[in-house]
């Protein structure tokens, strides 16, 4: 499969977090602004490929390879915050 870099770029003075994916030939694959803060991004083996998981404040994005250009798409899951 393809491997990809993953970068969290976190704004303080905005409260934005951008998520860049770069190909491994360092072409970006795809860019997202979340207009809160995400701190923490990992990846998972999934059916299709490497899911990768984007951590904001109270909820996880989950984002899945297609085969369309090596685009990806995103759902969230809001995670309930601890009382």
């Amino acid at each position: 499969g393809s491997s990809v870099f993953v970068t969290l770029v976190h704004h303080l003075m905005w409260r934005r977090t951008v998520l860049y994916v770069h190909a491994a030939s360092g072409a970006l694959l795809y860019q997202e602004v979340f207009e809160e803060d995400c701190g923490a991004v990992t990846s998972l083996p999934g059916e299709n490929g490497e899911l990768l998981l984007v951590g904001c404040e109270n909820k996880v994005w989950k984002y899945s390879p297609t085969k369309a250009f090596g685009k990806i798409k995103s759902t969230a899951t809001k995670k309930k915050a601890p009382k």
